[in-house]
């Protein structure tokens, strides 16, 4: 057990460091858009887009859109935007009242010519009928990118967001420009790794209460029990210091499935890697550590799940 958790240690200190100057390097001081809501608002007859999240005013001027002829379909293109994935799906559908239809979200991460990475997110914006994008400098801040949704006649010319930028008219185009992203070249073991800039800040999160479940899954009917009151009456404060954040068991059952493991499972949710590892160096005997499944992600309320094993004593 000891020589497994050297080895995932070392692995995730070895991203980390080289991750994250990478990102760093390529954009400066880490600065960009890191986007997690996109929503429509109604003020009386005029409608809005905002696209929310922590913004730098200084890179506004380089964000473009870029509309088909029909003017069903816009391309906000966003650089050194990124998304944040965990608050935000790949795409968001609207109310069939609404003038807009859906959102598609879709990020590109590029190396240049100089062997860093550009960042890009686009927005596939699609309406219901013709609209034009006009970007409302006054009702955007360091929180909120805004859009005023205006209505467009069948015969009305079509109009980019800044001047002097002609919109693709070809369907192709605006395609070619939402295909899936193209992918870095496959890096060697000399080549630094990269660590997407929100999945870095993800790491960093420091969460308030760490959310516990164990389950039984060994012959012994009480091991449950028995590894809660370990943790619960010697342990908890320990832990609770090393962690910086509270302890919170939610659950002590046994697994519905008549199963049994010969050796503790231990899963943790993405950003708990080091919750995981910290519980089972508290947890006699030998463990095996896995981040949880999609479908066990889908348990709100749970970080850690325990399933004690035969080899618990």
């Amino acid at each position: 057990m000891k020589h497994w958790l050297f080895y995932l240690q070392g692995g995730f200190l070895i991203l980390l460091l080289w991750g994250i100057p990478v990102y760093a390097q390529s954009n400066g001081m880490m600065d960009g858009h890191v986007l997690d809501q996109v929503e429509l608002s109604r003020e009386g007859k005029e409608t809005f887009l905002i696209i929310r999240g922590i913004i730098s005013p200084a890179l506004l001027s380089s964000i473009n859109v870029v509309q088909e002829e029909d003017s069903l379909r816009s391309i906000i293109s966003i650089p050194n935007g990124f998304f944040n994935n965990v608050a935000l799906p790949p795409s968001i559908s609207f109310r069939a009242g609404d003038i807009l239809e859906s959102v598609q979200f879709m990020e590109d991460i590029l190396e240049n010519a100089t062997g860093n990475f550009d960042f890009q997110a686009k927005l596939l914006v699609t309406s219901r009928q013709p609209v034009l994008l006009n970007f409302d400098e006054s009702r955007t801040n360091s929180q909120q990118i805004t859009y005023r949704v205006i209505e467009k006649g069948a015969a009305g010319k079509v109009e980019t967001q800044r001047e002097g930028v002609q919109p693709p008219l070809l369907s192709e185009t605006m395609e070619g420009q939402m295909r899936e992203p193209k992918r870095v070249a496959p890096m060697d073991d000399t080549d630094k790794v990269l660590l997407h800039p929100v999945s870095a800040m993800l790491v960093f999160q420091r969460p308030l209460v760490l959310h516990l479940s164990i389950l039984n899954a060994s012959p012994r009917k009480d091991a449950a029990q028995r590894l809660a009151i370990l943790m619960d009456r010697h342990q908890r404060r320990a832990l609770e210091n090393r962690l910086d954040m509270k302890l919170d068991i939610t659950n002590i059952s046994s697994v519905q499935e008549q199963m049994t493991l010969h050796k503790t499972k231990i899963y943790f949710r993405p950003n708990y890697l080091t919750a995981a590892l910290a519980l089972a160096s508290l947890i006699p005997g030998e463990q095996v550590v896995e981040e949880m499944s999609l479908e066990r992600r889908g348990r709100l309320g749970l970080d850690v799940e325990i399933y004690v094993g035969a080899n618990f004593e």
